[in-house]
């Protein structure tokens, strides 16, 4: 039983690290191939399949009655879902919503299974850390060698720049940077040598080389967190090698593809007539401010059913406008609009009751966390910060994993007392 236990864990952790490997794979197929269905659906989606048969069959985890509630409540709101949404049985409507409801529900589903496996198995917090970081290494081995090689892919469409190298998205790749980077930091401080050293360099470097902004933030903002939080605690001498790469990052941004971006932004704005805190608004969201005003009056005139259960993404009859169909990218107001208030309820129920425990522990704590505990909190926080301005974290389920698994570090603190 224990050998089968341990081969159970082992099995967790190789679909962990392979992931990059999985987001490789899937973006040299859309890329290259016309098929269908990428290895990405088919192995997370497996996955995601496995999971939801443990908690409902075999778990023993304390969590697993709740899990089992809320998973029938995702189950009741699905079906009213698509039921209230008019034409659904066009082949072509149906598989758009069921394609966006599986890329949505698949982070509350995969954050609920993952705390019942973390519970009954007790997995090792470090080992998770541990392939959170060889993940990041990976992906920026894969960004930079192509990079170097000249076959990276562009991180734009148009007049920006920047490289994602062999991966798809510029915005995921970023996003997932922006929640492995604490990780890497947390690891690779244990023991700041030569090598780590140049292992941090190499992830900076890689910010820069995508250009988007969430990528220059997830490795700035932490480091930033980090020196304020060694000056509150007077540990001068650990302040030394993150100060100066807050001063690195600074100094090359005005030579970076993100200093570009950001100028033809300003230019576009210019162009589109907007002025003052108007064209500072456009940069900082990249136009998604104008896709959140069309989506909300979509919303507004629909029926009093599509305001409770969402008005989905697909232009259905009662709808009858094209615009639905382009999301906001901004996950916290597409899951709003699209899911509708209970859905919306629904979704961030497990995070809303996360939230409590976390807040309660810190509370009893009096604030006096160590790096490890601040650095964990500060990945969920910043991993909805970034759903709420850049999107594609929530909804991106080669990025939702991992906020899944940085959420159930952050809950399972209080009981490891770590």
């Amino acid at each position: 039983m224990l050998k089968s236990d341990k081969n159970k864990e082992i099995l967790l952790y190789i679909f962990l690290l392979i992931q990059p490997i999985i987001d490789i794979t899937t973006s040299l197929m859309v890329r290259l191939t016309d098929f269908p269905i990428t290895i990405g659906i088919v192995i997370r989606g497996f996955v995601l399949l496995l999971l939801v048969i443990y908690v409902l069959f075999l778990s023993k985890s304390k969590y697993r009655k709740n899990s089992l509630i809320y998973y029938s409540i995702i189950l009741i709101f699905v079906i009213f879902y698509l039921l209230t949404k008019e034409d659904i049985f066009t082949l072509s409507i149906l598989k758009g919503e069921i394609i966006f409801l599986f890329k949505y529900f698949y982070f509350p589903v995969i954050l609920v299974g993952f705390l019942n496996i973390y519970d009954e198995y007790k997995l090792e917090r470090n080992k998770i850390i541990s392939i959170l970081t060889l993940n990041l290494i990976l992906m920026a081995i894969l960004i930079i060698l192509p990079y170097i090689l000249g076959t990276g892919f562009s991180s734009y469409v148009g007049d920006r720049r920047g490289n994602v190298g062999w991966f798809f998205s510029a915005n995921e790749v970023s996003a997932i940077i922006c929640i492995l980077f604490p990780f890497l930091w947390l690891k690779l401080n244990e023991k700041m040598n030569f090598v780590n050293f140049l292992i941090v360099i190499l992830i900076v470097l890689i910010s820069f080389i995508i250009g988007t902004k969430t990528a220059y933030l997830s490795v700035s903002l932490p480091m930033i967190c980090i020196v304020i939080y060694h000056s509150i605690k007077m540990e001068y001498k650990k302040m030394i090698v993150p100060i100066f790469f807050v001063v690195l990052i600074i100094s090359l941004l005005p030579i970076s593809p993100l200093s570009y971006n950001l100028n033809q932004s300003t230019k576009e704005a210019t162009n589109l007539g907007r002025t003052g805190g108007r064209s500072a608004l456009y940069s900082l969201f990249s136009g998604r401010d104008d896709l959140l005003d069309q989506t909300a009056k979509i919303y507004i005139d629909s029926n009093d059913v599509n305001k409770y259960f969402g008005i989905g993404v697909t232009n259905r009859s009662d709808i009858n406008n094209v615009k639905i169909e382009k999301m906001i990218e901004s996950d916290i107001f597409d899951i709003l609009f699209r899911l509708g208030i209970i859905g919306t309820f629904i979704y961030f129920a497990p995070l809303i009751a996360i939230f409590l425990v976390c807040f309660e522990y810190v509370i009893i704590k009096k604030l006096n966390l160590n790096l490890e505990q601040w650095l964990i909190f500060y990945t969920v926080v910043i991993g909805l910060l970034a759903c709420l301005i850049t999107g594609h974290v929530l909804g991106a389920p080669a990025v939702s994993i991992y906020l899944a698994i940085a959420t159930v570090l952050a809950f399972t603190m209080k009981e490891e007392q770590i």
